[in-house]
């Protein structure tokens, strides 16, 4: 059982997604807030595995919040809830020790395999995220994804680095001279191997296994 907390200072926005999770048999919302300084109080008497956290809100926002947690709860893994897609604000969050982020208009879906990722691997990252931010986040962060290491064949190795320079699967079959649907093959082949939820993880496997240069 994965126990989550929600701190956001919008109301309707927290039992909203309490109602979209609690359904998730694997999940409990252990506890919610609407303050940095209520989630400090909530913490002297709940554990959590994971913190669903707004980026921006009154009296201490996600900068500060997420600072005084690696101190007084290291254990509980962060991932941000924004509205922005700002890289700046992603590699600097990851400096800060998040493991995750989502935009607030994410699909239920995304959220519940955001929490799983990070529980699993220690990240999550979406297909939107850029190589050039993934890169970053790890060479400046502490993104610390765990995957398996397999043997991927030439051609896996191929279409791995095609997906890294971010082509579509349209372009890498064009490249490579293949159809789209034996690149759909190769892709999903290479995330069962190595472990990866998303196009993001296979790109973080890259770098970590110096198949990008950082």
């Amino acid at each position: 059982m994965i126990r989550v907390g929600i701190v956001d200072d919008q109301p309707l926005f927290v039992q909203g997604l309490c109602r979209l999770l609690e359904d998730q048999q694997e999940l409990h919302i252990e506890c919610t807030a609407n303050s940095g300084l209520e989630l400090t109080t909530r913490l002297d008497q709940h554990h959590i595995d994971i913190l669903l956290m707004d980026l921006e809100m009154p009296e201490e926002d996600g900068f500060q919040l997420i600072k005084r947690l690696q101190q007084d709860h290291p254990d509980v893994l962060v991932i941000v809830l924004t509205m922005h897609n700002d890289p700046a604000i992603i590699i600097e969050m990851v400096q800060l020790g998040a493991r995750g982020f989502l935009t607030k208009d994410a699909a239920v879906r995304e959220i519940i395999d955001a929490v799983f990722s990070v529980r699993d691997t220690g990240y999550f990252f979406n297909d939107h995220m850029s190589t050039r931010v993934l890169c970053e986040a790890v060479k400046k962060g502490n993104v610390s994804a765990s995957f398996s290491k397999p043997e991927l064949s030439e051609r896996e190795q191929e279409v791995l680095r095609l997906i890294c320079a971010e082509k579509t699967n349209k372009e890498i079959a064009d490249h490579l001279i293949l159809s789209v649907r034996t690149v759909d093959g190769h892709r999903e082949r290479i995330l069962a191997k190595i472990g990866a939820r998303n196009t993001a993880g296979i790109v973080l496997y890259a770098i970590r296994n110096g198949l990008v240069e950082l």
